[in-house]
Parts: structure tokens; sequence; C-alpha cells
């Protein structure tokens, strides 16, 4: 998030995937402030540690204070007829997205955490490269 206009982060909210004890996922969400809030690095504070990540029916979100952290999948909720686009626009009434799930990252929190004036936000993913020692890399 830049807070000042200057187009550089002055606040990130980094989320770390680990494998859980069950096979399956959880989340940590730490808030980073200040000029390592635009690098990539693994500091910052904790605010939600350990959150399952969500792959069956029921959404699991966790609330830590005044944060609620939800990740994992969820139906997708666009319809499109694309048999009907293709068809002139005679459209069949069929969502073509009816069985697509997306996954989805989300993080409600107070006004207050983002500070006193505008805010311009963006997002980006990064994994671990393969090979060790090759660190984070963009994924697109």
């Amino acid at each position: 998030m830049d807070t000042n206009g200057d187009l550089v982060a002055e606040i990130a909210y980094r989320v770390r995937f680990s494998p859980s004890s069950d096979g399956g996922l959880t989340a940590t969400v730490r808030r980073v402030e200040g000029p390592d809030a635009a690098g990539m690095g693994e500091g910052g504070e904790i605010i939600v540690q350990g959150a399952p990540v969500s792959t069956g029916r029921e959404a699991q979100v966790t609330d830590a204070g005044a944060y609620r952290f939800f990740a994992g999948w969820r139906s997708d909720p666009f319809f499109f007829d694309a048999v009907g686009a293709a068809n002139n626009l005679q459209f069949t009434g069929e969502d073509t997205f009816a069985d697509k799930d997306v996954c989805s990252i989300a993080l409600e929190l107070p006004n207050s955490a983002l500070g006193t004036a505008g805010v311009i936000l963006w997002h980006r993913s990064l994994v671990l490269a393969d090979g060790a020692g090759s660190g984070w890399v963009q994924a697109d």
C-alpha cells in the first residue's frame, strides 16, 4: 500500500503458506511497514498465524484481533454463457463457470490500518524459485 503517493509501498501484508500436520495448508500473515514494505523480506509483525486454508465446502475464516482472514477455494461467482456468446449472442442460459472454482485470499482490516491519507493498493504473487538459493520470483 502506498500511503503518500510516491508509488512505493509503505505498508505491505505478506501471506506465507506452509504445510500443516493434517496434510492441508495453513497461512501466516505479516504486516510490514516502512522501507521493508517495498521489498520481499521475511520481517514484519505477525497478525494472523496458523490460519487454515479452505479446500472444502465450508469457508474457514480466521479472526485475529481487528483482522479477519480467508484463503482457499470458493465457487466462482461469475456467470457467463460461452455457447450463447459464440452463437451471435443467442444465449442458452447455461453457465459455463457453474462448476469452476477460484483460489482466493481475503484480508479484512480496520480503516486505521491504512494510514491517515488516501491509499493506492496493488498486489503481486511471489513463489520460491526452483533450485537452492534462487530466491523469490513473481508469479504471473
